[in-house]
């Protein structure tokens, strides 16, 4: 069952009211998220697997603290949305029954379904401490800014009050509005389509139940609540799906062990039949009446589990220290929050001031603390005050004037506690590191190459990750910002921000960001789905101290975020097309004298991403001025004559795009294409899609695309309106095995992007394929490409090849050899992937040139697992970092995956000989031959004759004759004969 996220909800109707059983799917980080579907069922389904064997072995009771934010009116506690404390203790119990199946209404599970009622072993448990040490009862009472609060109010609810989201769940009991009885949020995955969900909704990240039903409850209005709309959501909370796919028959909850459903259930039904199947009314993930619900499936365990062991702000619950009964000491005063200065701090002179709390059990009668700068300190601060358990107090100092042109770290530190020294010295400590924040003026521009200053690497959560590092362009030495996130796990989830020094727009009209960046996504393994970093741009207008999603301007993940092809292996950009430009019209902040514009990097684990080239100017929008960002679905070689490239056009101009006069050439046909009624607002863009079914040729062709005119008039900056890409269309297919030793070349070399940098050359009197690099600034990417590979019949194949390459220091070329499974439309996977450093056999500055064959090295890659797919096409990627040349020779496509498979120059080598056993003959023929082998002992008698077709560089195992003694090994065909005689030993 496939859960739909844009979905009209079936309202109940009961008794006296239309009552909506679940908000979760109205929420709007739930809403946003295509990810919901088929990409988070992917995920899942990708960890269970992970963690089916290390986890599920040896199961556990899993244990998670809860904390429960009562949101009241005033009322005193008891009276109204102020629950007692009894029904939300009630509240837990009922939850622990349901996820543990001791609830007494299991016997009422239909017989049918008792082979997959499941006990979860899931607990919840009341926290056992606050998110600052001390003991709690895990409920807390907030009276409200409002008396009842809407789904649309989630983050107003939760910013009343909340608890570090990694370390407990939090559970807002309050006065819903719209007939809700409760929502939650989606657990967060890595997968494509999250879009905005990525930017995580960290601060609504929990569960909301309306007061009238938690617990039990017979004054609902409507059934009578038996606590179970807190299990239906807590089902979401950890992953779980409406059992009807919010759907229907052809949708899906991705649980097997839950029958399909046309719908949701009211009331209590029984014998209730849709889908050709009897509707499973008890889960607790349908709509029916409280006192109908009674299981979770073992489907349903395996993906709560399996949240709970690899999501973010879900596994980190297992180890809360919520979990933990607080030790307390006797003199422990804390310094708990830094009042001022905030590190968007921008005044000239600050006050500096912190609160501190007392966490110990002994009253506290006076305390010292010291005010650092920069690692020096310049105050000290002496109070008594009287400060009991829980209590606080705010130390303010003298005023100080900071240096707003360097980074500064300004540190608080308890030094005595009632005379003597604090017998807890882990929460003494609270600093701030204040960015340069100077006003600077427009225009403004950064590359890395010799400053960086004006930035700063900022954190949430934990410490950021930005770096810098070198990110060739079109020079190799560019220096660029890097968020380093392949297969970074440690801060997955969170948010590095990059944040510009505080910019001057007050005297600006309008206002123009540009910058380039580059990413490579990467495939999860075993998948065809891809880790989701993501990239936003933000703008703060008071001074770096807010960046609201209403200011994000820039916001892409994963797939979406590609400047260049899939990499399975760490990125860095080589060539300048690795690199896309971004322009944003920043003239709504025009006006404003305290904007940051912060680069944030959202760690998905996948690859690393690169920030260049930030340039802030006074804008000057065009009216008419359109460009083409990007151009997808362009193969670089493929077997088909035909293809669907889609183009994706921005208004860079400050005038709506309601019109586009767009001319393709392919070749030597034109092709014109008018688009009318558009509606392309200031910063926006669209993708258009074109047929090339007809037009597309055998050989290379260049596809030119160019935007005549806007609309109805000229581009008044026509610069960036046409892109020309290159496509080869090669038929050839071969059977394997293969080999490419280029005496006789039959793969083809193309360049996409411009010179062919492949050609050959004659080593030691062999023929090679080397490269025209050495010293040569084209910069841009040479295919060697195989012709469709036949592998009908094989259960193994290898790629095996010699190449020679010398290193040359301050240089940076690139090898990959890459596999498509589709003819060479895409070339998805990376089988190996080399630098310069990898690749080097020596290191020299001169020309390099083999001159003997220990210059060469050998690589052997098992694609057996590929096997499966009809049209593999094998490419050797080599990217000009202008380093130096690099020769490849004797590419074998074998049909054999043992890596110890000796090479033989020889056309025939019959091996071990003697033998005790079975032996081997290899091949190692020039071209292919169907050859008739027969095997003979020593009086003529033949003992083995078959004929095998396209022998080439294949090794054959047979069986040894029973008896020992010589025989004769005779291998004939067309223009080819060899004997050699064999001895068998036994």
């Amino acid at each position: 069952m496939k859960a739909l996220i844009a979905v009209l909800f079936t309202l109940l109707t009961l008794a006296s009211f239309a009552q909506e059983r679940c908000a979760t799917m109205q929420l709007p980080a739930n809403k946003l998220r295509s990810e919901s579907t088929a990409e988070f069922e992917a995920w899942l389904s990708n960890r269970k697997s992970q963690f089916s064997t290390s986890h599920r072995r040896q199961q556990q009771v899993y244990e998670i603290p809860v904390v429960f934010h009562v949101i009241h009116d005033g009322s005193d506690v008891g009276f109204g949305s102020n629950l007692p404390d009894e029904r939300i203790i009630e509240q837990l119990e009922i939850l622990n029954e349901d996820f543990r199946r001791t609830n007494a209404d299991a016997s009422d599970t239909p017989n049918e379904f008792l082979s997959v009622a499941a006990d979860t072993e899931i607990e919840f448990v009341f926290a056992r401490q606050d998110p600052e040490g001390l003991p709690t009862d895990g409920i807390v009472r907030i009276q409200g800014a409002k008396s009842e609060y809407s789904i649309s109010d989630d983050a107003a609810l939760m910013a009343e009050s909340f608890w570090p989201h990694e370390h407990y769940i939090n559970f807002y009991i309050t006065n819903l509005s719209g007939n809700n009885l409760g929502y939650a949020q989606f657990p967060f995955s890595n997968l494509e389509g999250i879009a905005s969900e990525l930017e995580n909704y960290r601060s609504t990240d929990g569960i909301v139940i309306d007061y009238v039903w938690v617990g039990r409850n017979t004054n609902t209005g409507s059934f009578d609540s038996h606590g179970r709309t807190a299990t239906h959501e807590m089902g979401h909370y950890l992953g779980l799906r409406h059992i009807w796919g919010d759907g229907g028959c052809s949708a899906q909850d991705y649980c097997d062990d839950t029958p399909e459903a046309a719908s949701s259930s009211s009331g209590c039904p029984t014998n209730k039949n849709t889908c050709d199947s009897k509707d499973m009314v008890q889960n607790y993930m349908d709509y029916t009446d409280d006192r109908c619900m009674n299981l979770f499936t073992v489907c349903q365990k395996e993906r709560m589990r399996t949240v709970l062991e690899t999501s973010p702000r879900r596994k980190t619950l297992l180890t809360s220290p919520g979990l933990q009964t607080p030790v307390l000491v006797a003199n422990n005063l804390g310094a708990r929050s830094i009042i001022a200065p905030q590190q968007s701090d921008c005044a000239e002179t600050t006050t500096p001031s912190l609160q501190v709390r007392n966490y110990g059990t002994n009253e506290i009668t006076s305390f010292e603390v010291a005010l650092y700068l920069n690692g020096s300190r310049i105050e000290t601060q002496s109070k008594e005050v009287l400060l009991a358990t829980g209590e606080t107090s705010q130390v303010s100092f003298s005023p100080l004037t900071i240096d707003h042109t360097v980074s500064n770290n300004v540190r608080f530190e308890v030094i005595s506690v009632n005379g003597t020294t604090d017998a807890e010295p882990e929460n003494d400590i609270k600093e701030v590191l204040l960015a340069p924040s100077a006003l600077d003026n427009i225009p403004f521009y950064e590359d890395f190459e010799e400053s960086n200053t004006y930035f700063r690497r900022a954190e949430q959560g934990n410490t950021s990750t930005w770096t810098f590092s070198t990110a060739p362009d079109s020079t190799s030495g560019n220096q660029a910002a890097m968020a380093p996130y392949y297969n970074q796990e440690v801060n997955f989830g969170l948010q590095d921000r990059l944040i510009t020094k505080t910019l001057d727009f007050s005297g600006l009209t309008s206002a123009q960001l540009e910058f380039n960046y580059a990413y490579a996504p990467r495939r999860i393994p075993g998948t065809s789905h891809f880790y989701l970093d993501g990239l936003i741009v933000a703008v703060s207008t008071d001074c770096g101290q807010n960046f609201h999603l209403h200011n994000y301007e820039f916001e892409r993940y994963g797939l979406g975020l590609n400047t260049t092809q899939t990499q399975d292996s760490s990125f860095a950009p080589s060539v300048q097309s690795d690199w896309s430009p971004v322009s944003l019209n920043l003239t709504k902040y025009a006006g404003q004298e305290n904007v940051q514009i912060a680069f944030i990097g959202v760690n998905g684990g996948g690859n690393n991403i690169y920030i260049d080239n930030i340039s802030v100017s006074s804008g000057e929008l065009l009216a008419d001025d359109v460009g083409i960002r990007g151009v997808d679905n362009i193969p670089v070689v493929t077997c088909d004559q035909f293809s669907f490239p889609s183009l994706e056009i921005k208004n860079y101009g400050y005038e709506d795009v309601t019109s586009l006069h767009i001319k393709l050439q392919v070749n030597e046909t034109t092709k014109t294409f008018e688009y009318t009624d558009l509606n392309i607002p200031s910063g926006d863009d669209q993708n258009f899609t074109f047929n090339l079914s007809d037009d597309l040729q055998d050989g290379p062709n260049d596809i030119t695309f160019t935007i005549e005119t806007v609309n109805g008039r000229t581009d008044l900056q026509p610069g960036n309106n046409q892109r020309t890409f290159r496509t080869l269309v090669d038929l050839q297919e071969e059977v394997i095995p293969i080999q490419e030793d280029f005496e006789n070349m039959q793969w083809v070399t193309f360049s996409p992007e411009g010179e062919n940098l492949y050609y050959t050359q004659m080593v030691e009197g062999d023929l090679a394929l080397t490269t025209n690099n050495y010293d040569n600034p084209v910069t841009g990417r040479s295919y060697l490409v195989s012709p469709t590979l036949i592998t009908s019949g094989y259960t193994e194949a290898a790629i095996r090849f010699r190449y020679s390459y010398a290193e040359r220091t301050g240089f940076n070329d690139n090898l990959k050899v890459l596999l498509s499974h589709n003819c060479g439309r895409t070339f998805d996977v990376e089988l190996l992937n080399l630098n310069s450093e990898q690749m080097a056999i020596v290191s020299s500055s001169a020309e390099w040139d083999p001159e003997s064959e220990d210059l060469w090295r050998t690589e052997f890659i098992d694609i057996t697992e590929h096997l499966k797919y009809p049209d593999l096409r094998v490419a050797f990627v080599f990217t000009n970092g202008n380093g130096n040349k690099l020769y490849l020779d004797d590419i074998d496509i074998l049909t054999t995956n043992d890596p110890k498979l000796p090479e033989f120059q020889q056309e025939l080598v019959v091996y071990p000989n003697p033998s005790h056993g079975d032996f081997r003959v290899t091949f190692n023929l020039p071209e292919k031959k169907e050859l008739e082998i027969q095997i003979m002992d020593m009086s003529g008698r033949i003992i083995y004759q078959q004929v095998h077709a396209n022998i080439l560089n294949q090794t054959l195992r047979f069986q040894a004759p029973s008896q020992g003694g010589f025989y004769v090994l005779h291998v004939k065909g067309d223009g080819y004969e060899k004997v050699e005689r064999l001895f068998i030993k036994r």
